[in-house]
């Protein structure tokens, strides 16, 4: 079931800043591609507020395994 998640400007913001220090936080050879997907760890951040109710807690990126 979709919901509608109205995303005030705060949270905006915070997505914003917490997806910019993550990106930093990534050695400069894997920048671009965290650039790349940047909508769907946005995504992520939105999903996990309208399951909880609140900002999930940013802790790090995790490399995905093939």
């Amino acid at each position: 079931m979709a919901g509608l998640v109205i995303i005030p400007e705060s949270m905006e913001q915070a997505m914003k800043r917490d997806l910019d220090r993550l990106r930093d936080s990534l050695p400069e050879n894997e920048r671009e591609a965290f650039e790349a997907e940047r909508h769907i760890h946005r995504q992520t951040i939105i999903d996990h507020f309208a399951e909880y109710g609140s900002y999930p807690e940013i802790g790090g990126v995790e490399k995905a395994v093939a």
